[in-house]
């Protein structure tokens, strides 16, 4: 696997499954805090995690924003997401 960096020519990031992956790689947690860290563009799935801690400290961040998938916002949501990114870029 290649390793897992900021990437100069991508403005944007998508990333499935936050709290499956982070209790598996300590190097995946160190690349996405990087992530976070730099001026890039990050929709992410960070799902509740019982089994470790690195998800909620996702969640906790100040420069997240945060959208509950719920059966009645599920519709909507992807709109939301894209008019947010769109307000990003």
């Amino acid at each position: 696997m290649p390793p897992l960096r900021v990437d100069p020519a991508v403005d944007l990031y998508l990333i499935d499954e936050v709290a499956e992956i982070a209790p598996w790689s300590s190097q995946f947690i160190t690349a996405m805090d990087n992530l976070l860290d730099s001026d890039r563009i990050v929709v992410a799935i960070v799902g509740l995690s019982p089994r470790h801690p690195y998800p909620n400290e996702v969640r906790e961040r100040d420069d997240v924003d945060l959208w509950e998938v719920e059966d009645q916002n599920r519709g909507q949501l992807l709109s939301d997401v894209l008019a947010w990114i769109d307000g990003e870029e």
